[in-house]
């Protein structure tokens, strides 16, 4: 019996070290991840000052008639949709958007 709970404690040990090892492998890769990045940052993209600042204008741009945030119609819907997911009547609570 001495046998076989030696066995079993050696091969726990054996794959708690496994694990301890691959853990600390893996957070010395994110520490040499982190040092490299700090030596060598991401190089910043250019600014595209060449581009007219009509191609850097969105497609759909206030002036087309689209308003600056949701719709009377999307906020009711919204609403309901929040007061459905909470499980309580759309007047019990009130929804601010901006």
């Amino acid at each position: 019996m001495t046998e076989n709970l030696e066995h079993g404690l050696v091969l726990m040990l054996m794959g708690m070290g496994v694990v301890f090892v691959v853990l600390a492998a893996i957070y010395l890769g994110i520490v040499i991840l982190g040092v490299m990045d700090r030596l060598w940052p991401a190089p910043e993209k250019e600014s595209s000052s060449s581009t007219p600042a009509a191609a850097r204008r969105p497609a759909t741009a206030p002036s087309d008639g689209v308003t600056a945030g949701p719709t009377e119609e999307e906020k009711a819907a919204i609403k309901a949709a929040l007061a459905h997911h909470m499980g309580v009547g759309p007047d019990e609570f009130d929804v601010r958007f901006r």
